[in-house]
């Protein structure tokens, strides 16, 4: 009888393998539990792609293997809303290459993707939970592996969630590559020898919770975006390396929190932009027991480290500390804190704001570091001074207890061997991906998401653009005597490119600033861009022109998202102002003004600012060769020539690899020669099809590099071209310079002004009348100043 079931059952998955259907066969479960019954013990049950209703449950050692469908599609195993939908009692069971969904919603039964009960070696592979309520649980399930799962949640409250992966009494499991989100924590009880290597833990509570595990191995994971990225507690002998702890934000927002932890290994981990770094909470526990934290970075956060007062025996050496609001912090009262901390051990770590000198170039300061803040101590008491950060009354307290030795505070910590420079993780943590069916549904669902933006992206018109660009209106007539008003139609070509190719489309762009001086009742402001509209094509080479003051900086400050603007901003489909964060990252910017740690190396920055953009290490090798800085690595960024120092800012621009380049007036410090090898170094860029956007008043950058230009005059568009039609037109004149304390009225009527130009030609053009309190200046001493084709200048 069980062979007449055995057959069926087999007779029913080949004509599902080879029937031609185009949508997925409706199947109930039940004909696979058939499978999986009838099926020998070890067997290799090859499932095709279906959709399979109801839940499972596997009670003898199988291996079921999911086959993809004709366009990658996973088998899916359905629970319809109800219970737990795969059930493993067996010891030696495989299941990969699913998707396993719609468990059921009551939190006190647990229901789930999958359970493991009381069945050793275990392993679940390449499947993809969603809509469960808790994920992956294994109960007494030894030497469990779970390995490129991704696991996503049900839409629920986060009190709500159950848990993505909980392993509760099963020692020496795996858990390796996964990707988790909205769930409550990935949580690990009673669980010795635990690995949890190259996950990807986000949106959730904890990324990583766990509670008496000795010998448990954290390592190479990313932990983002969670209210805290890993509590541990009541543990020992825990390795915690080669993580990534990044904008944990939540009411407590730890990076990584250890309570009542014992010998403790921190290493070459990253903790930026959470609000706390690390925190420290009776941990070690024993007296008798001291526990390393070395070689970690804390960047960027509200808090680099933040210890109970009682707290003691931990030595952190070695350590950078880069520019968080509060280096070290202390919870509450109840200890001395002039005493370490606790008398923890502060050795050899890197301070940015270390104020001190290195006479002897060994690395170290020679005077020592220490942490002595009052307003800091007073906000560590008392949190809700915070919100005085920055302000008059932080600056104030702290220079009072400078001026007074009696109210001077104690040192929080004294760091005796300061390092004068940073000491970065060689080796940047790795992020194990999924298996290549996992791959192609990622690739499939990042698809869909750029069709999406693509289908949100504004529609422009020829006309919306032209009306929008333009500087002359019928309401303006101060413009139509001005010969600036012929200039706008010398690009109608460029205007006609399709707005299918523009990576950058910005449409209405105002800034102002509050009029200096205006009294505090008045609105007044000064306008600084005023209603300014262009696109920037994929490939093409951008120019804003102008004098000083005009307004260049300002537009690439507004689209950096440096100044509150408004108008529409759109970066590749994304909208600037809304998701401004990760729009941004497709642009790779190069400052006027450098602005650089001195004391890092070449190499030293490059990891550093690769690290914050999630950019293999790999790049840099690649960035440096392109920009001619190989042989340089080793050499101090301080010790850099002008020239050297721009290379390598356009090289930490070059690390993403960014569609589009912003430069603000690149070549100004330069000499002419290092000036012409950094244009030619621009110039290769834009023929590999790099996109750029830079500001420039030296013709010669223009004539080499833009494709377009855009001039600006007091915040407004009042010309564009290429730079051949620019020349042709404006052959004997060029930006005008006002010598006197001119006021410009634009409603004015226009004067005839005459100039001679270096040829002895004299020619007649229109400007507005000047009007001001003080008599007008003289037509004399409104003088233009052209710049000839070889950059000289002359009046």
């Amino acid at each position: 009888m069980n062979n007449i079931r055995f057959i069926t059952a087999t007779a029913i998955i080949i004509i599902a393998l080879l029937s031609p259907a185009t949508s997925a066969a409706q199947t109930s479960s039940a004909d696979l539990q058939v499978l999986i019954d009838t099926a020998e013990p070890g067997a290799l049950l090859e499932v095709p792609y279906a959709i399979y209703n109801g839940s499972i449950t596997i009670s003898k050692p199988l291996h079921l293997k999911g086959l993809p469908g004709e366009n990658g599609q996973l088998p899916v195993i359905d629970g319809e809303g109800a219970g737990t939908v795969v059930t493993i009692t067996a010891p030696e069971t495989v299941v990969e290459g699913f998707e396993i969904r719609a468990s059921g919603n009551v939190i006190d039964r647990e229901d789930g993707g999958v359970i493991v009960e009381n069945a050793e070696n275990v392993r679940l592979i390449n499947n993809r939970l969603t809509d469960v309520l808790y994920g992956i649980r294994g109960v007494e399930a030894h030497s469990l592996q779970i390995i490129n799962n991704v696991i996503g949640g049900k839409d629920l409250h986060i009190a709500r969630r159950g848990d993505a992966i909980r392993i509760w009494q099963s020692e020496n499991c795996l858990v390796e590559g996964n990707t988790t989100e909205r769930a409550r924590d990935a949580i690990f009880w009673f669980s010795d020898g635990t690995i949890v290597r190259g996950n990807h833990f986000r949106h959730s509570r904890y990324g990583v919770h766990m509670m008496y595990t000795d010998g448990m191995t954290i390592e190479d994971n990313e932990l983002s975006s969670n209210s805290v990225g890993a509590y541990l507690m009541y543990s020992k002998n825990v390795q915690i390396r080669g993580n990534t702890f990044r904008e944990n934000r939540g009411p407590s927002g730890y990076g990584l929190a250890l309570k009542d932890m014992d010998a403790v290994s921190v290493a070459d981990n990253y903790y930026i932009n959470n609000r706390v770094g690390i925190f420290f909470d009776n941990s070690p526990s024993r007296i008798d027991v001291t526990q390393e934290i070395e070689q970690n970075v804390l960047a960027f956060n509200d808090i680099g480290v933040l210890m109970m007062p009682a707290v003691q025996h931990n030595l952190l050496r070695n350590n950078t500390f880069l520019d968080n609001l509060e280096q070290v912090g202390v919870k509450g009262g109840g200890s001395n804190p002039g005493e370490s901390l606790g008398a923890n051990g502060w050795d050899g770590n890197y301070w940015s704001d270390y104020v001190g000198y290195d006479v002897t170039d060994d690395g170290t300061g020679d005077l020592a570091y220490r942490s002595e803040s009052l307003f800091e101590n007073l906000a560590d008491q008392h949190p809700a001074l915070e919100l005085l950060h920055f302000s008059p009354i932080e600056q104030a307290i702290d220079l009072a207890a400078q001026a007074f030795p009696i109210i001077k505070p104690k040192p929080k910590l004294t760091d005796s061997t300061p390092r004068m420079m940073p000491l970065l993780p060689q080796t940047r943590p790795t992020i194990v991906t999924p298996t290549s069916t996992m791959g192609w549904l990622a690739a499939l669902f990042l698809s869909s998401a750029m069709l999406l933006y693509w289908s949100q992206r504004p529609k422009f018109s020829l006309d919306t653009i032209r009306s929008n660009a333009s500087f002359g209106r019928e309401t303006e007539p101060t413009v139509h005597s001005s010969p600036r008003g012929d200039w706008l139609n010398m690009s109608d070509s460029l205007l006609n490119k399709s707005v299918v190719n523009d990576v950058l489309c910005v449409t209405n762009l105002s800034k102002r600033y509050p009029q200096p001086g205006r009294a505090w009742w008045s609105d007044a402001t000064i306008t600084a861009i005023d209603d300014l509209s262009f696109t920037l094509a994929q490939g093409q080479s951008l120019a804003l022109w102008g004098v000083n003051g005009a307004g260049k900086t300002t537009v690439l400050k507004c689209l950096l998202g440096l100044l509150n603007c408004e108008g529409e901003l759109w970066l590749d489909g994304m909208d600037l102002r809304k998701d401004g964060r990760n729009a941004r990252r497709h642009f790779g910017y190069v400052p006027q003004e450098l602005a650089f740690h001195n004391d890092l190396s070449v190499a030293e920055s490059c990891r550093f600012y690769a690290r914050l953009k999630n950019v293999p290490f790999g790049r840099i090798s690649e960035v440096l060769q392109q920009v001619a800085l190989i042989g340089q690595e080793r050499k101090a960024v301080g010790a850099l020539s002008g020239g050297m120092k721009q290379r390598l800012a356009l090289a930490l621009a070059l690390l993403s690899d960014p569609p589009v380049l912003l430069l603000d007036e690149p070549t100004s410090n330069l000499d002419a020669e290092t000036r012409d090898e950094f244009l030619d170094l621009l110039a290769l860029l834009h023929k590999t099809g790099k996109s750029l956007l830079f500001t420039s008043h030296h013709l010669e950058e223009v004539e080499q590099l833009a494709d377009l230009v855009l001039i600006l005059w007091d915040g407004k568009l009042v010309a564009r071209g290429t730079p051949t039609e620019l020349i042709d037109q404006l052959a004997p004149k060029r930006l005008r310079q006002r010598v006197g304390p001119l006021s410009v009225d634009l409603s004015s009527s226009a004067e005839m002004v005459t100039t001679v130009d270096n040829h002895g030609v004299t020619e007649k053009t229109s400007r507005p009348v000047a009007k001001a309190s003080q008599p007008v200046v003289p037509n004399a001493q409104v003088t233009k100043v052209r710049t000839n084709l070889n950059g000289s200048a002359y009046r």
